[in-house]
């Protein structure tokens, strides 16, 4: 199989998509590819991974064969750095002598009949590693999936946060207070991106006047649909127990955006509110 792969199919969850590189097909020819994405759930969410793929599969590899003489101990092997797996700089003739980082991969050290002792190092690009190792899991895709075996890989699993083990992750975070007060809670921080979806806030003792509050996300405040009307504050009326409201915005959740709950005000009597807010896909 050719490290060239400039037209690849890539199966997603719910379809197909065909992405290509004109520039590589009009160097090389047309090379085709076959990329799984299956648990990405929708075609938008492949756009960056099919991007990745093609940018490295799409410009081939290049070999480089270097003749070194050391002028320093750091250009001695096992003295300096030229050791395995170390990084080093090499000239680039085709780019006017330019130096290029590549890896040691390995190292051949060889003794000649005077006591003489040289070294080879076998070199290789980081673009190169890339690519190699995506087309062995291209190979082992298409050994498994066209040859019927079990064996199929999946270049990706984990290419779409929101999607796991073949499922879209659900969670939910509750926020509560027993005595309410005009207060902010504890800020909710998600170890993963995340979408908000709906929220349920409920009183065990609903209050004689009403009771309203905020999802914040920062310190902006999250819209919500209640009963066919749009706010950012959720109200639970006088007497009534629980409010539902969904999101009117795709609100999305990072790692680095705490989410809290606002208590503007708080009804007469009030007591032990929860409002639950629930994540999905992104």
């Amino acid at each position: 199989m050719s490290t060239i792969k400039n037209v690849l199919l890539t199966r997603f969850d719910s379809g197909f998509r065909t992405d290509s590189s004109s520039a590589s097909i009009s160097a090389n020819g047309r090379r085709e590819g076959f990329l799984s994405l299956g648990q990405v759930r929708n075609s938008p969410n492949t756009d960056t991974p099919v991007a990745q793929y093609l940018a490295s599969l799409a410009s081939g590899v290049t070999t480089l064969t270097a003749e070194i003489v050391p002028t320093a101990t750091a250009e001695c092997p096992y003295v300096g750095q030229w050791e395995p797996g170390a990084s080093v700089s090499v000239p680039r003739p085709s780019n006017s002598g330019a130096a290029e980082t590549v890896q040691v991969r390995a190292m051949t050290v060889r003794e000649d009949d005077n006591g003489v002792v040289s070294f080879t190092p076998e070199l290789v690009r980081s673009v190169e590693t890339r690519a190699s190792l995506t087309n062995r899991t291209l190979q082992r895709l298409g050994n498994g999936t066209l040859a019927g075996r079990s064996a199929a890989a999946s270049i990706a699993t984990d290419i779409d946060p929101d999607a796991k083990y073949g499922r879209v992750r659900d969670a939910n975070t509750t926020f509560t207070k027993d005595t309410l007060e005009a207060t902010v809670s504890p800020a909710y921080n998600s170890t993963d991106y995340q979408r908000v979806l709906s929220v349920f806030v409920s009183l065990y003792t609903p209050g004689s006047t009403s009771t309203t509050l905020q999802i914040l996300a920062g310190t902006t405040p999250i819209s919500f649909q209640v009963l066919g009307s749009s706010s950012t504050t959720l109200t639970i009326p006088a007497g009534i127990y629980a409010i539902y409201g969904v999101t009117t915005t795709h609100v999305e959740i990072s790692p680095l955006v705490p989410l809290s709950c606002s208590i503007v005000t708080y009804g007469t009597g009030a007591a032990k509110l929860s409002a639950q807010v629930a994540f999905g896909e992104r």
